[in-house]
């Protein structure tokens, strides 16, 4: 397994900016970090002051306008870079149909190097199961009831199984977006526990974190202090109460100093209803910025000048941090009887500091009184490296090993779902027996005629519809774990997309297999061997065309409500120019073109064609025409209707390549997710 290299982190100037209807706008405006290896590092500010987007830009996940540089050691975000970096997100994105050690199982597999022996792997997994003090649920399926799999797992457990994930490859940075979210206190605190302990071999950890309760607040070693974009305070969490002291600010007693320090960079509601005074902000701020910093290295876009650089020259010295220029010599002398605010003790501050707390002249103070301190200045004086690191990298698995893994993945997950297999095999025997008895019986007269194109009708509708929403509604869940796992680099789309056919290809055989076995005889179609093979065979195409059309459409929409109003909008047109609700000689030709690339169509012909070739038919006195029975066999009917020039295997050569075609267009669309997941 892979050391943990010791990798400090150097953001220098760094700017990120989204383009709007209005033109760019700011969300990061020059933020200058030095994070020392080792170190357990908290960013915090009020919604909208730029937290994820900063750990998304560390993490190289942004699409926007950036300038400035962030560096590893030396070197800036890249794939090589992505190898020893791991990102926890927010969500607890798993495969909730497996066990914990199942998943981080499965994980291992993928990540680790192929030279690791399974049995290495094992313990590697059993190692990061008792450190997360999860041993106890190792083997209880994580559940989810909105996958309809009851809950095994409390939040907690499935939070740490989340940060499991990304330990598996042994990280030297690991990036945790909000990992306290929804839990409740205990569990936060052991949760950030663990996280602190993982620092101690060396990683660098950075984390998001919203309201901490002061205990958990205390186990973080550096604090980033965001307010709308711009950086008010980057140093050691032991230092805050001592530096804000310097521009009198004290919090009051028994008040937790997370929630107090975003309280003081945070604008009044009042503020924020002007949205001019927003967009003038950030324009303001940056001239602030421009005036006020003189920044000790330059990175250019594409070019890193590391020739002044030496690490020995960091001054080291807590108590120089803490002196700021010209304060006058009466700042510290702070009457605490005449305190105006209960919440920010700002007395006697001589000007340091304008404006009234959540405003925006407030705001831009601390800002600027922050670029001038010896803490910026300690910042930037942190020389980067000039060596290049030696990351020990291995090569990971194959593609082909790979896909395997994921394909045993999956079967792994149907057979820890047995109801959930029941359900879909019953589905069509069920559905069969029921539209069976419906159509049980059918004549051979002149009536029976439509009946028996009806019921083929419907044989094939089913299976597209069927195999459609099942696809609809499981693989939103799959394609969440899936951009998860793609933006770690665990494997491309097409190995994913090949497991997931292979793994739905049982039910793709077996559901309309028993569709059509059940009903045939029930319904009086034809049951002789060679005809019923047909009539398999064109269900199982056509179920399969379906699913792949359901792969296609969720993998081009970003949520399954939108793929659920998309699918019948697509699949309408597909049923009427089949050739069953209209005469396909009658279209207009501005859309007559549509039946030559309709799937259902080349389905339907075959259908009828193979039902009703060598079919008697007789007529009751009713349907007498002038004393002659009009269709006395299925060849008239056929050659009647247009169905009886229909070559069967040029039409399932068809409804292979439409298969094909959309399976092709499913890894396009996941494809183009992953690099908008990914900010690429």
């Amino acid at each position: 397994m892979s050391e943990i290299n010791k990798i400090p982190i150097f953001v220098r100037d760094f700017s990120f900016n989204v383009k709007t209807k209005k033109g760019y706008k700011t969300i990061l405006d020059h933020i200058n970090l030095s994070i020392p290896s080792g170190s357990l590092v908290a960013i915090i500010g009020a919604s909208g002051a730029g937290k994820t987007t900063l750990l998304n830009s560390i993490a190289g996940r942004v699409l926007g306008k950036s300038e400035g540089s962030i560096l590893f050691g030396n070197e800036p975000h890249s794939n090589r870079i992505n190898k020893i970096l791991s990102y926890v997100t927010q969500q607890d994105t798993m495969h909730t149909n497996l066990t914990p050690r199942q998943i981080l199982r499965f994980v291992s597999d993928l990540r680790l190097p192929k030279t690791i022996k399974k049995q290495e792997k094992n313990q590697i997994v059993e190692n990061i199961l008792k450190s997360l003090q999860i041993e106890h649920c190792a083997d209880t399926i994580v559940g989810s009831p909105e996958s309809g799999i009851k809950r095994g797992i409390s939040g907690g457990e499935m939070k740490r199984v989340n940060i499991g994930m990304g330990l598996v490859t042994n990280p030297s940075v690991i990036l945790v977006d909000e990992p306290t979210s929804g839990l409740d206190a205990q569990t936060a605190y052991l949760c950030t526990s663990i996280l602190k302990d993982l620092t101690k071999d060396g990683r660098t950890i950075i984390s998001t974190i919203h309201q901490p309760r002061q205990s958990i607040f205390e186990l973080f070693d550096y604090l980033v202090l965001l307010s709308h974009g711009k950086l008010v305070y980057f140093g050691p969490i032991n230092e805050i109460e001592n530096y804000f002291a310097k521009m009198n600010f004290f919090p009051p007693r028994n008040t937790n100093l997370a929630d107090w320090l975003i309280d003081l960079v945070s604008l009044s509601e009042g503020e924020l209803k002007k949205e001019e005074t927003i967009n003038k902000l950030s324009k303001e701020l940056s001239v602030y910025q421009k005036d006020e910093i003189q920044l000790d290295i330059i990175h250019d876009k594409n070019e890193i000048d590391l020739n002044e650089i030496d690490l020995n020259e960091v001054d080291k010295d807590k108590e120089d941090d803490l002196e700021i220029q010209d304060i006058p010599d009466d700042f510290e002398e702070i009457d605490l009887d005449k305190i105006t605010n209960p919440n920010f003790i700002q007395n006697n501050s001589n000007g340091i500091i304008k404006g009234e707390v959540g405003t925006l002249e407030f705001i831009k103070s601390l800002v600027k009184y922050y670029n001038n301190s010896n803490l910026m200045k300690k910042t930037l004086s942190m020389k980067i490296p000039k060596q290049k690191m030696d990351l020990h990298l291995e090569r990971p698995v194959n593609l082909f090993k790979k896909t395997l893994i994921l394909t045993k993945r999956g079967f792994y997950g149907l057979r820890n779902q047995k109801r959930y297999i029941i359900q879909r095999l019953l589905q069509p025997a069920v559905l069969a027996c029921f539209v069976g008895w419906i159509f049980s019986g059918i004549p051979s007269n002149q009536s029976g005629l439509m009946d028996r194109l009806g019921i083929l009708f419907f044989i094939l509708l089913s299976q597209i519809l069927l195999s459609i929403m099942a696809v609809l509604f499981v693989l939103p869940k799959e394609k969440a774990v899936f951009l998860r796992e793609s933006m770690d680099s665990a494997y491309p789309t097409v190995c994913f997309f090949i497991s997931k056919v292979l793994t739905d290809l049982p039910f793709g055989i077996l559901v309309p297999t028993i569709f059509a076995v059940i009903i045939t005889p029930i319904t009086g179609l034809q049951t002789n061997p060679k005809q019923l093979l047909i009539l398999i065979l064109f269900c199982i195409l056509s179920a399969n065309a379906g699913s792949g059309f359901g792969l296609m459409i969720s993998a081009a929409t970003r949520t399954p409500e939108i793929a659920l109003t998309m699918a019948p909008v697509m699949v309408v047109p597909m049923i009427i120019f089949c050739g069953f609700m209209i005469d396909l000689n009658n279209i207009t030709k501005t859309l007559s073109w549509i039946q030559y690339i309709d799937p259902v169509k080349y389905s339907f012909f075959v259908l009828v064609k193979n039902e009703f070739t060598g079919l008697k038919f007789t007529c009751t006195q009713s349907e007498l025409v002038q004393g002659v029975c009009p269709i006395t066999t299925g060849e008239q009917f056929l050659k009647f209707k247009g169905f009886y020039n229909v070559n069967y295997w040029e039409n399932a050569l068809f409804m292979i390549a439409f298969i094909l075609l959309s399976w092709g267009l499913s890894v396009y669309f996941l494809s183009k997710a992953r690099k908008r997941e990914a900010g690429r």
